[in-house]
């Protein structure tokens, strides 16, 4: 092995495992330092590779704009390699750092671009990541979300159907709450409760506290508005005794139990 490429791969590694540590400046530095090296002695995969991490790291101190910039460096020098998995990577980076900025057109080309690659590779998760992106980034877009509302709903599903495929079931149930809130935004409630029960069975089953009142308190809401009162105590009960056990504020308590107690049933 050349002296170049041993020194290079030194920092490579050392930047790498520096970056999973949390130590993002000591990760920049040997970084940048590996990529010159490897640049230098025409070395463009293992280049393209350092661009990667260095946009990861530079995202992680907030340095969200030189992030951007590395992360295009590196999606055209993962095009010329035709590394389809880092080209989906990249693109999803930039698909969301697009939506961030207001620039909604470039936001889902890239994120296009992205779900067409992930799906190629077989990546559930990774897959249903790009589909939830695209979501927000129609549900964001103003136009988008008041006159094709069934854009959003379509990624959505998308995005849960993979993470179920994926096996991804955290990220799941926190997409069928997102999606449920969506819903109720565009008053599809009946959608909203179906999506709200899943992310609820899920959630009271990992005992997630804060998912879990708020999912059953919100599910009790809605049930009482249509009149389904049996359902509606059904769901307050559920937060009651999971408030009760979790010591909240006894006016909170309080105020649920005469709610439950005025549904006379």
């Amino acid at each position: 092995m050349n002296d170049y490429l041993q020194k290079a791969n030194h920092f490579y590694f050392k930047g790498n495992e520096n970056l999973n540590n949390g130590e993002y400046l000591n990760s920049i530095k040997d970084l940048l330092y590996a990529e010159q090296i490897f640049s230098t002695h025409g070395n463009d995969e293992s280049a393209a590779n350092c661009l990667y991490l260095l946009s990861l790291a530079y995202s992680k101190i907030g340095q969200l704009d030189q992030a951007f910039m590395i992360t295009k460096q590196a999606y055209f020098s993962f095009k010329n390699l035709q590394d389809d998995e880092r080209i989906a990577e990249c693109a999803l980076i930039l698909g969301n750092y697009y939506r961030e900025r207001g620039k909604f057109r470039e936001s889902k080309q890239f994120l296009d671009e992205a779900i067409d690659l992930f799906f190629k590779l077989k990546n559930h998760v990774k897959l249903a990541d790009s589909w939830k992106s695209l979501g927000l980034t129609y549900q964001t877009d103003l136009v988008e979300n008041s006159e094709y509302p069934n854009h959003i709903a379509n990624a959505y599903k998308k995005a849960i159907e993979f993470y179920k495929k994926g096996k991804c079931n955290k990220k799941r149930a926190i997409t069928e709450f997102d999606f449920g809130q969506m819903l109720i935004s565009h008053s599809m409630n009946d959608q909203a409760i179906k999506y709200l029960t899943a992310a609820y069975i899920f959630f009271s089953k990992q005992d997630d506290f804060d998912y879990t009142v708020t999912l059953s308190l919100q599910l009790g809401r809605m049930y009482l508005e249509t009149g389904k009162k049996s359902k509606a105590k059904h769901f307050f009960n559920q937060g009651l005794t999971i408030m009760k056990k979790s010591g909240v504020h006894i006016e909170s308590i309080e105020q649920l139990q005469t709610t439950i107690d005025s549904l006379n049933i």
